[in-house]
């Protein structure tokens, strides 16, 4: 169980085991989860304590995390209504098989404007 950082490029820059100490640093990111079901979970990354509309940052991470992602966002056109709001997946950390975050991947960060994992086909077996 791992957390994978990739550069924008596709290219592996780090990776770190899985522990509620790590999914710190993912927060954010663009990131997608691959659950132990083997399903797949992707938007922005919040580990922290989620309440409403804002995070509570303590510093800690609980038993699970959020993936946020815009709600009606034209992925063609990189345009959303901020009014819309976000939709909110809560994923259990104990379901999780592996995380891979794009770092800078935030627009708050000059990252582009979507709700796709953008480099999945980029990312081969790392391991």
């Amino acid at each position: 169980m791992k957390i994978r950082y990739y550069q924008n490029d596709g290219k592996l820059k780090n990776t770190c085991e899985l522990s509620n100490e790590n999914l710190k640093g993912i927060a954010g990111m663009l990131s997608k989860v691959i659950l132990k079901n083997k399903s797949i979970k992707a938007g922005y990354a919040d580990p922290f304590k989620f309440n409403g509309d804002k995070s509570e940052y303590d510093g800690n991470v609980s038993d699970y995390i959020y993936l946020w992602t815009f709600k009606n966002l034209d992925e063609d056109k990189k345009k959303y209504n901020p009014d819309d709001g976000i939709e909110i997946q809560k994923i259990i950390i104990e379901d999780i098989e592996d995380v891979y975050a794009i770092l800078y991947s935030n627009p708050r960060w000059g990252g582009s404007i979507t709700n796709k994992f953008y480099i999945e086909e980029l990312i081969s077996n790392d391991d």
